[in-house]
């Protein structure tokens, strides 16, 4: 096929539609697309695509065009591997073209030939490329090495294998010989194709470090900004990783200092790059502290300058009292479900990511390897800034800087903090609404040590009082967001020491609805929703509520279907469903009824927009909100959602729904099927020939842990909660056909050792299955008796730990004989039982007894004597053994 030659007519017609393919007419478009379809059942196609790619006479814009066909063409496999060899020529008589756009896609094709095929597949290709290296002709080298930095990037680990001959030993001396040539272009890519390959440690780097490291710091003052990047960048590679950074320890001096000098240069991009090396090197607890710790006063001066706020960064906080200036559209972050903010997320996306938020990050992080020397070497640093009155900025970077250690340097501030945390408080008031708001912030941070102070006038009701105080009176938004996110925070660390105080922080959240700005309400939902679950049942109490939910009810009456602001508010209403529990049932009927409706509107929109696709898909976050929301009043109010779920569209829904393969439904679609199936089964039951099919594809999903883990758990819960509660009946008929299908799916997982994390839920699915026939259950069990009796000790749900006993003791029942293979760990596991389940317990004592009784009273106290004194105890007090 190499010799092959094209039909001019053949080449006339593909070129005439390839030169209009960027007319815009509609007429014109239409017809191209038809061409190009015919042109995909014409023998030989991808022969002339790759015969005009290399047309040097040709535009290149068509060049172009029947190359990225032609690549399209060999990752879909219609390339056939007879062709491949006229192709393979064709696309490297380009490499050296003279326009950069045919040169930059003769090596998108060549690694994709060897993306489908191989190097080895390719003989010779390696050896070809760095031998026009060269070359006399700049494009020839400029396209030779676009191709080797694609390969480095796409395979790296066959340039390495010894079946396609070891190419690194080649090519790594080769890059290396080019950091010293005259054109910045080639040295920037020679460094490039590096650091694509430091990603994992090729020996060939390892054996030579002294070569690539002396090469690197040849580089670091490249007058070239790109390649100082680089050599960043390959620094940071190496302290990501623990085999990196014991390569590079005898280097961390230099690689400190060049680090340092980039943090403190003109250009941001690699200051902020250089920043994150800290952040970085702090997974090393050893490396840190044996060669990083001397050089903590040239590090933690620079850290702490590069916290300061920019003037740049000052330019968005415009106004000292701006509570009353509604936020302006571009200046509220999208809302999304599923992504709510903790206590140390500032609004950090990649848009608006600085050098002072990276270097606080940095500071968090890169304290937490060190002993007291950390502290010792920061506190002068930031003592005379704190109390300053000339330079507030520096007076806020130094409180930002205490709080950033707060995790790590926690015992060592102790001392510190009797005389810290009331300068703090009256920092609160301070005239400098940034100052007022980091001082929240970190007074979050130190919560846990003013909690447990016992002058809780002096400490924790101050806490509470001062931040209300910038709560309710305070016109700056930054600190209004601040104090409430810090009593969110605060809520979560006292959890129900929170109480004494809950009427005065409801009331004040109650009156933040009327003053608070959209972004600060986000902030608000959140708060809610943290002291909910800080309460607990405790909310059920009509001073709270008639406090709590005029306000929530006018947000939720407010704001129409479309609106992404639901988001936050479902979630809070979640929140304070399951604080509630059962209580809330007066509020389930409107919230049910609009999570249904988003729901089928949702999934109108999708089949809709899957028939007709312009425009913006829909959103399908509005459904899978509703979903979840709907799993949270289940748990709420348990049986009693039953009356909601009978009669109304939400099973047939939702079996709509989990027919849609998308990742972003299916987890809480089997979240929800598993929680309908626990609380109100008969209206799961005449669905369960659809439903359980659906669950089953859904433990294929093995790169999914979440969603595998549901649909895992749902399983369990259709077969625990739709089968006869004796084992000796029948499984209903529908159920019956499922059953070894799932015991069968489990087992491989389990026996999969790369997905331990889904192994608790295969062992409940698999106990659940025994629960109804523990006949058919023995040959999973067996061979994985002891794991199997670990991994049900381990369960914390009570009612999965209640039938994974159940289920492994019917197991038992049937064949005694597995439980003498390993009778202690069995016995630990049944005397570890502590619940509330008597019938359980009559069960676990009947089984017990019989083994006594079958094994006889001197080798039963000879057995026991070896097991834990707990666990004697237990077997003694619960069961008279």
């Amino acid at each position: 096929m190499a010799e092959w030659s094209p039909q001019e007519q053949g080449v006339r017609q593909i070129l005439e539609v390839l030169r209009n393919i960027n007319n815009p007419d509609a007429q014109v478009q239409k017809a191209i697309n038809s061409n190009l379809e015919t042109f995909k059942k014409t023998p030989q196609y991808n022969l002339y695509l790759a015969y005009i790619f290399s047309l040097a006479e040709e535009a290149f814009s068509v060049r172009t065009c029947a190359g990225l066909i032609l690549k399209n063409n060999l990752n879909a496999g219609t390339v056939a591997k007879s062709e491949h060899m006229y192709v393979k020529n064709q696309v490297v008589k380009a490499i050296g073209d003279a326009d950069a756009t045919v040169r930059r896609t003769a090596g998108s094709l060549i690694t994709t030939i060897i993306g489908v095929g191989s190097i080895e597949g390719w003989d010779g290709i390696m050896q070809f490329l760095v031998g026009l290296l060269e070359h006399p002709d700049k494009n020839v080298v400029d396209g030779s090495f676009y191709a080797l930095d694609l390969i480095c990037e796409d395979h790296p680990y066959e340039l390495d294998s010894e079946r396609a001959g070891r190419p690194l030993n080649f090519l790594l001396p080769k890059f290396l010989s080019f950091f010293n040539h005259a054109a910045p272009e080639f040295r920037d890519y020679s460094l490039g194709c590096i650091v694509k390959l430091l990603h994992f440690l090729p020996n060939q780097i390892v054996l030579h470090i002294d070569n690539f490291m002396q090469g690197f710091f040849f580089l670091a003052n490249d007058s070239q900004v790109s390649i100082r990047k680089k050599v960043v960048s390959a620094f940071l590679i190496f302290v990501d990783n623990v085999d990196g950074v014991n390569v590079v320890t005898p280097y961390l001096p230099q690689m400190i200092e060049y680090i340092l000098h980039c943090m403190n240069g003109p250009d941001e991009e690699i200051a902020l790059r250089a920043t994150e090396f800290w952040r970085l090197i702090s997974d090393h607890y050893d490396v840190c502290n044996k060669f990083v710790a001397p050089h903590l006063p040239k590090i933690l001066p620079v850290l702490l300058n590069k916290m300061m706020y920019t003037q740049e960064d000052l330019e968005n906080y415009q106004y000292e009292e701006d509570a009353s200036v509604p936020d302006k559209p571009e200046n509220v972050k999208p809302v999304t479900w599923g992504h709510h903010k903790d206590e140390d997320d500032d609004d950090d996306d990649a848009s608006n990511w600085t050098i002072r938020k990276c270097a606080a990050e940095a500071m968090d992080w890169f304290s937490r390897p060190f002993d007291k020397t950390f502290l010792h070497t920061l506190l002068p640093l930031i003592e005379t800034h704190l109390k300053s009155d000339n330079n507030w900025i520096a007076t806020e970077s130094s409180l930002l800087a205490i709080g950033c250690v707060a995790v790590g340097q926690t015992r060592d501030m102790h001392e510190y903090l009797p005389g810290l945390v009331p300068f703090f408080f009256d920092l609160t008031r301070h005239s400098r609404p940034l100052i007022r708001s980091i001082t929240c912030w970190v007074l979050s941070r130190y919560s846990l040590w003013i909690l447990r102070q016992q002058d809780r006038d002096t400490y924790f009701h101050r806490l509470i009082t001062e931040l209300l105080t910038r709560l309710s009176t305070d016109r700056n938004k930054e600190v209004q967001k601040a104090a409430c996110s810090a009593l969110a925070q605060i809520c979560e660390t006292a959890a129900h020491e929170i109480i004494p105080y809950a009427e005065a922080i409801l009331g004040e959240f109650s009156k933040a609805f009327a003053t608070f700005q959209r972004n600060n309400l986000f902030v608000l939902y959140d708060a809610i929703g943290a002291i909910a679950e800080a309460m607990g049942p405790r909310l059920d109490d009509e001073k709270y509520l008639n406090v709590l939910f005029p306000p929530l009810l006018e947000k939720w009456n407010s704001i129409p279907d479309d609106d992404t602001d639901l988001f936050p508010l479902l979630d809070c209403f979640q929140h304070v469903a399951l604080a509630l529990g059962p209580s809330f049932l007066p509020y389930v009927g409107p919230v049910f009824g609009r999570c249904l409706k988003l729901i089928e509107s949702t999934l109108l929109q999708v089949a809709m927009y899957k028939q007709s696709p312009h425009g913006d898909p829909p959103d399908r976050e509005f459904l899978i909100c509703s979903l979840d929301v709907l799993s949270g009043i289940c748990s709420a109010v348990k049986q009693q959602i039953g009356s909601f779920v009978q009669g109304s569209k939400l099973v047939p829904l939702l079996v709509e729904i989990l027919r849609d393969t998308s990742s972003d439904f299916s987890q809480s679609s089997y979240a929800l099927t598993g929680d309908l199936s626990r609380y109100c089964p008969e209206a799961l039951a005449p669905h369960v020939k659809d439903i359980m099919p659906l669950l089953l594809r859904g433990t294929t999903y093995l790169s999914y842990t979440e969603m595998s883990n549901n649909a895992f758990w749902a399983l369990g819960e259709i077969v625990v909660n739709l089968s006869p509660q004796k084992p000796t009946q029948q499984p209903l008929d529908f159920l019956a056909p499922f059953l070894e299908p799932i015991l069968v799916r489990a087992y491989e997982v389990l026996n999969d050792s790369q997905h331990d994390d889904l192994m608790e839920a295969c062992s409940v699915v698999i106990a659940r299955v025994a629960c109804v026939v523990p006949q058919h259950t023995i040959n999973c069990i067996e061979p994985i008796f002891k794991s199997f009796c670990i991994g049900i000790r381990n369960l914390v749900d009570e009612k999965e730990k209640s039938d994974g006993l159940r289920g492994l003791c019917e197991v038992v029942a049937v064949k005694p004989d597995i439980a003498m293979k390993d009778f202690r760990t069995f016995c630990e596991l049944l005397g570890s039982y502590g619940g509330r389940n008597a019938e359980l317990r009559n069960f676990i004592g009947n089984l017990l007894h019989q083994f006594k009784n079958n094994i006889g009273p001197a080798n039963w106290d000879g057995m026991v004597g070896s097991f834990s004194n707990s666990t004697q105890k237990r077997l003694k007090t619960e069961y008279n053994l």
